[in-house]
């Protein structure tokens, strides 16, 4: 779907901003926003998109972060949900609070509307992680998880989640097939093929559907 180029600074990526004098780095998140509108997607136009890697430190939440803010910038209501519900740190991006966010949803603690932060990007809402549980893929597999993916494609024009990298946990497998779409983050000159495979063909046992692949810190 795109090549998103390698940042050459010290310490954290910052999220992207509007008119962003990062202009190779915006244009490869714009680049990925059309390639995700105007994919021939065989009927109807994903509203809920997955976001994953075969292992840890592919840079994923980053550039799932950006391109949720890159979507939000063209006009589109978004919700970004942070899904990795043992290590993940969207929150942390937006420099918002970690909790209530999405385990305290699916243990029936709150209602996902009222776990819902506004971002200081327009037209973006952030669900964080919340308390860090175990059982995280039974909860995931639950009606609760259901009823909640359909009313918040319902409010939104796109919902993004963050997900856990799928050969660290059976959470992503679990949840994976319960929204549109799967897309997969590779980093470019640091994951092993063999593992990419062996996580592809995990999600397409599960009949995952995979919309494409997007190389991260290209050079």
């Amino acid at each position: 779907l795109g090549q998103i180029p390698e940042q050459r600074q010290r310490g954290d990526v910052q999220l992207l901003r509007p008119n962003d004098d990062r202009h190779l780095y915006a244009e490869a998140f714009r680049n990925v926003r059309s390639s995700i509108l105007f994919k021939n997607w065989h009927g109807r136009m994903p509203k809920t998109i997955l976001i994953t890697s075969a292992v840890p430190n592919e840079g994923k939440t980053t550039c799932v972060s950006n391109l949720a803010v890159t979507m939000a910038l063209s006009g589109s209501r978004v919700l970004l949900a942070d899904c990795d519900l043992r290590r993940g740190g969207v929150n942390e991006l937006f420099k918002a609070p970690v909790s209530p966010g999405l385990s305290e949803v699916l243990r029936g603690k709150t209602h996902w509307r009222d776990a819902v932060q506004e971002t200081s990007t327009r037209n973006l809402d952030l669900m964080a992680r919340g308390e860090v549980l175990d059982q995280t893929s039974e909860m995931l597999l639950s009606k609760t998880a259901d009823e909640m993916l359909r009313e918040m494609a319902d409010e939104y024009d796109y919902v993004i989640f963050d997900s856990a990298p799928v050969l660290v946990a059976d959470d992503t497998a679990s949840f994976a097939p319960k929204a549109d779409t799967v897309l997969f983050i590779v980093r470019m000159s640091s994951t092993m093929a063999r593992l990419t495979g062996k996580a592809l063909d995990l999600l397409y046992e599960r009949q995952v559907n995979i919309g494409g692949v997007i190389l991260n810190r290209s050079s």
